[in-house]
This record gives structure tokens, C-alpha cells and sequence, in this order.
């Protein structure tokens, strides 16, 4: 009897511990992420634009680090030669302004391209991210989004 009893003791502490080491890591997780919440919503979902004979698409990825943000660009008409990191920028409703900090995606050139545009945050946590590419197709994109609170 005092073997299962001490099993269940036993047992009851691992429940126990690993409760509160959940609770820890969500707590822990939740204040380092700060304003996580500003992941893609309905509200920072896609937006598509034309510039020309170019299709220009731009979805928000926000996290506690950085801003990112797919981006695709489609033609069938001209070759996609923009240095994305060159022409692009991103405002909030302060007016500052961020460059971008790296491409990854499709090099320069073809009729298709698509990869993630990297900017760093800004002071703060803007209510509004203004994604500007310039000079595609001879005349640019502006793409806004709000930030829930």
C-alpha cells in the first residue's frame, strides 16, 4: 500500500511540475514576444497591386524581431531587373522611415520573382506600416496596412 501511495505522490509532482513549467514557458514566451499579436490578421492579409504591366503582391509577417514581408512580383511583358532592397522602404504614421536589411528570394531578372523583404522595427509600435516600392514598372506601389491595438 505505501509503494502505491508513494507512486501517486510521485506521479502527482511530475503533474504538478510540468504544469507549472508550462505556465512558466507561456508567461515567459508572452512578455519576450511583446507585440507578437501583430502576426498577419485579416486586417494585414495580402494586398495586390498593378504598376504597369507589373503585378506587385505584399503580405505582412510581423514578429517581435523584425518586419518581413512576401512579396511577388508578375509580368509577362518585361524583365523583373529591381534591386527590391535599393528601391524599397517602410514608414508608419510618425514618418520614420526603415530601410530594408535583406532580400531572400529569386534574383534579379525574369518574368516571376518572389521572396521575403526584411526590415528592421521601429521605435515603438507603429499603428500603421506603409510599404513603398519605387520605380516598378515606371511609376511604384504603396501599400498600407493598420495595426490592430
Amino acid at each position: 500500500m505505501q509503494g502505491r501511495n508513494l507512486l501517486y505522490i510521485i506521479l502527482t509532482l511530475i503533474f504538478i511540475s510540468l504544469s507549472i513549467g508550462s505556465l512558466i514557458y507561456v508567461l515567459a514566451n508572452t512578455e519576450l514576444l511583446g507585440d507578437r499579436n501583430m502576426t498577419a490578421t485579416s486586417s494585414l492579409g495580402l494586398i495586390s497591386k498593378k504598376a504597369g504591366d507589373i503585378e506587385v503582391t505584399a503580405t505582412p509577417k510581423l514578429t517581435n524581431l523584425e518586419y518581413e514581408f512576401d512579396i511577388s512580383l508578375n509580368t509577362h511583358s518585361t524583365e523583373l531587373n529591381y534591386d527590391l532592397i535599393t528601391i524599397s522602404s517602410l514608414t508608419n504614421e510618425k514618418g520614420q522611415i526603415v530601410k530594408p536589411s535583406r532580400w531572400e528570394g529569386d534574383d534579379s531578372g525574369g518574368h516571376h520573382r518572389f521572396g521575403t523583404l526584411t526590415f528592421p522595427k521601429f521605435n515603438g509600435r507603429p499603428k500603421t506600416l506603409n510599404l513603398i516600392i519605387s520605380q516598378i514598372g515606371g511609376i511604384g506601389v504603396d501599400f498600407k496596412w493598420k495595426l490592430e491595438d
